[in-house]
């Protein structure tokens, strides 16, 4: 038994550190992968998604149509961060807009 976790637990350590710059960035703002792809969709923002193609390029769709091509890792993680602020934002109006009607 102590083996089997033990193993799994190597496991999941080489997969950390098999994960790209741009794979950590999208998990540090709440993106998913898809299992055994290179797609990402945020935790509550399912329609968006971003594919990886390489280590440093991005695609982002919304709805199936493609939008950003990117392959700056320093603006890939502004557009992150833009999406992430701008969904919280609209969650902290929610309430707000709530009471107005």
């Amino acid at each position: 038994m102590e083996t089997k976790e033990k193993h799994t637990s190597q496991t999941t350590q080489e997969k950390k550190k098999n994960r790209s710059q741009l794979e950590l960035l999208l998990l540090k703002y709440n993106w998913n992968e898809i299992p055994n792809t290179s797609v990402f969709h945020h935790f509550n923002l399912p329609k968006i998604e971003i594919t990886i193609k390489n280590e440093n390029e991005a695609h982002f769709c919304v709805k199936n149509v493609p939008y950003y091509i990117l392959k700056d890792p320093d603006t890939i993680e502004q557009v992150l961060n833009h999406i992430d602020s701008s969904w919280i934002k609209k969650q902290n109006l929610k309430p707000f807009l709530q009471t107005i009607k």
